[in-house]
């Protein structure tokens, strides 16, 4: 968790601004067998709604890919 940010007595339904900075990194990542996801959480109640964020200089996630074979040579 990078940063937390309590609303005083929130109401059912309102709509409040709020700020906050993203991380420099680690950056955003996606793999075959790993990733590094960001997401800004909402909890009301035990209830938890969850959106996730791309940190990059992209915009994009970084995609890891397999490493290739080397020719073999001989």
């Amino acid at each position: 968790m990078v940063e937390e940010i309590a609303l005083d007595t929130p109401q059912p339904s309102e709509t409040r601004r709020f700020a906050f900075r993203l991380p420099e990194g680690p950056y955003s990542f996606r793999g075959n067998l790993i990733s590094l996801t960001w997401a800004i959480e909402l909890q009301v109640d035990g209830e938890v709604l969850r959106r996730e964020v791309v940190v990059s200089p992209t915009g994009q996630p970084i995609a890891l890919h397999a490493p290739q074979e080397s020719p073999h040579l001989g």
